[in-house]
């Protein structure tokens, strides 16, 4: 009730005045009160805002108003519609002024069918850039947020294709705070289309002019349109990949963490397009990344490849010359916990779904014991998972050549670690054991198969464990 009586008039003094906290203040207000407007008075807004113009033409002025405006579309797109649009085609119309060639003139070429008041406001602003040039960077970033906030509802195909068009702007990529308002406007078309901008999606993926924080909204929505459309894996294939050699590393991150959530999440037949050959490659060579987020990253991937990826997948990772025993060591000893444990997952996976023995090469009793003794216990944990894991393949005589490991041995050794989730993980590892020595006894075959000294380990085991 307060805020239907605090009229425009009232609020005028505070929109322009000199205190800038007062003027945001005020157009928090004036927002708030648009919430609760109707059709007449938005129209009267914009009427107000031209009677605005005309009769203080300054910067500071021009800038007020457009937010005023931006708050307009905000509150009354579904109220106000044809006001709105009229706005909006207002924006537009500025923004593609702004980034042509001869801006400084003050003519401006409207697009769409904007009213009297609107095309006036337009003229207007542009008198005042071609005066003020310095004040074009500012302009053009309100008019990106009135965009914005039309994107938010039911955007038109016009507002959307001159957004597309602003990101491959020289102009807009020189400047972060207008790329960040364009990019968000894109983001929102897009969704607002669905599929019908697929081909759209990749090429601002790939676009290196896109900074990481921006990056982080479209691999967002790459993800939603992956669940709807089967084909697209192999469009965002390439783009992805031109991320993960990008010189930001929060972008190679991200791109790479896009794989690995979309492996994980999404069923196979959504994301196979992704797993390419290049992609393993690329992952594989990010093992070696100078930042510890873009190496657990690509760890992760290959973990992810491994675990829900077909046969043919699984054979590319295992038998990957870049993941040769030196690749693998080399996580399994890196300096960062965060690492240690993605690459012990990957190693986990490998030794649960390989059917070959290339990753063995990677393991060595010294190598586990330091693990085992590591100072992260989320690294022990994983630790004592993967000993479970080596111990299964060792006593059912899966896989030759891991006796040498101890693998048993040092999983009982850890059943006194100071953690209880340690200690739990051992104690899961070991009941998995039992079972699997249950089910041996019961075949019979594979017990009578074992060769005289793994049939000796084994018993040495189940000793030890008894003690």
């Amino acid at each position: 009730l307060a805020l239907r009586r605090f009229t425009l008039a009232q609020l005028e003094p505070y929109l322009f005045g000199a205190d800038r906290l007062v003027r945001d203040k005020a157009l928090d207000v004036l927002e708030l009160r648009l919430g609760a407007a109707d059709a007449d008075e938005a129209l009267r807004l914009v009427e107000e805002m031209r009677r605005k113009v005309r009769a203080d033409l300054t910067p500071a002025t021009v800038l007020v108003v457009l937010r005023c405006l931006a708050a307009l579309v905000k509150q009354q797109q579904l109220r106000s519609p044809d006001v709105c649009q009229s706005v909006v085609d207002m924006a537009l119309s500025l923004l593609v002024h702004l980034d042509g060639p001869s801006w400084e003139h003050a003519s401006v070429e409207l697009v769409g069918d904007p009213t009297a008041a609107t095309k006036d406001i337009a003229q207007d602003i542009a008198e005042t850039l071609a005066a003020r040039p310095k004040q074009a960077a500012a302009v053009s970033c309100e008019c990106a947020r009135i965009v914005r906030e039309h994107c938010r509802g039911k955007p038109t195909r016009r507002a959307a294709e001159t957004m597309y068009a602003q990101l491959a702007s020289a102009r807009v990529q020189q400047h972060p705070q207008l790329l960040q308002l364009v990019l968000d406007a894109s983001v929102r078309a897009l969704r607002g289309f669905h599929s019908a901008d697929t081909r759209v999606l990749p090429k601002l993926i790939g676009s290196f002019a896109i900074r990481a924080p921006g990056l982080q909204g479209l691999l967002e929505l790459a993800l939603e349109t992956l669940e709807g459309d089967a084909g697209f894996a192999a469009q965002l294939e390439p783009a992805l990949r031109a991320r993960v050699a990008d010189v930001e590393w929060e972008a190679r991150d991200s791109a790479l963490e896009c794989v690995g959530r979309a492996l994980r999440t999404l069923p196979w037949a959504q994301t196979s397009g992704l797993v390419t050959r290049g992609m393993i490659d690329d992952a594989a060579n990010a093992l070696a990344d100078p930042e510890e987020y873009v190496r657990a990253a690509a760890a992760q991937l290959l973990t992810a490849v491994v675990k829900r990826g077909d046969v043919a997948s699984v054979h590319m990772v295992e038998r990957h010359a870049g993941l040769a025993r030196d690749a693998l060591a080399r996580v399994l000893a890196d300096s960062e916990a965060l690492v240690k444990r993605a690459g012990l997952d990957m190693v986990c996976a490998l030794a649960a779904r390989s059917a070959g023995a290339e990753w063995q090469h990677a393991l060595s009793h010294r190598a586990l014991r330091v693990l085992a003794e590591d100072p992260d216990f989320e690294v022990r944990v994983r630790c004592a998972r993967l000993l479970a894991r080596l111990a299964a393949l060792e006593h059912g005589g899966e896989l030759a050549g891991l006796g040498e490991l101890q693998s048993g041995m040092l999983l009982l050794s850890m059943f006194g670690d100071s953690s209880r989730y340690v200690r739990q993980a051992c104690l899961d590892g070991v009941r998995e054991l039992k079972q699997q020595q249950q089910d041996a006894a019961g075949d019979g075959e594979p017990a009578a198969n074992k060769r005289p000294r793994q049939a000796d380990a084994t018993r040495q085991f189940y000793d030890k464990l008894a003690q």
